[in-house]
C-alpha cells in the first residue's frame, strides 16, 4: 500500500480511509503473487537440486545435502521439506 500511496501522492492512512475495500483487494492479489513466487522458487530449487545431485552422481561423488548446497543458487531453501524431499527422491533414483 506505501507503493501506491507514494504514486499517488498522498498518505497511507489517507487512502486506507477513503478506499478500504479497494485496499484490500490489492493486499489479497499481493500477498497472492508473493504466495505464487515463493512456490515457484521452490519448485526451481527443487529441479536444480536434482541436477546437481545427478551431476554429483556423474562425478562419482556421493550427493550429500552439504555438497548440494554447496553448488545451490539459493542454499537456504534446503530447509524446506519439498526441497529435501527432491534430493532424498534424487538419492533413491541414483542408488544411493
Amino acid at each position: 500500500m506505501q507503493e501506491v500511496a507514494d504514486s499517488l501522492k498522498y498518505d497511507r492512512r489517507t487512502i486506507l480511509r477513503h478506499f478500504p475495500d479497494l485496499c484490500r483487494a490489492i493486499l489479497a492479489k499481493s500477498r497472492s503473487y508473493k504466495k505464487a513466487q515463493h512456490i515457484k522458487k521452490i519448485e526451481q530449487s527443487c529441479e536444480e537440486v536434482r541436477q546437481i545431485a545427478s551431476q554429483l552422481r556423474t562425478e562419482r561423488v556421493y550427493p550429500s545435502e552439504a555438497r548440494v548446497a554447496q553448488n545451490m543458487t539459493m542454499p537456504g531453501y534446503l530447509r524446506y521439506k519439498q526441497v529435501r524431499t527432491a534430493l532424498q527422491e534424487a538419492k533413491f533414483e541414483m542408488g544411493n
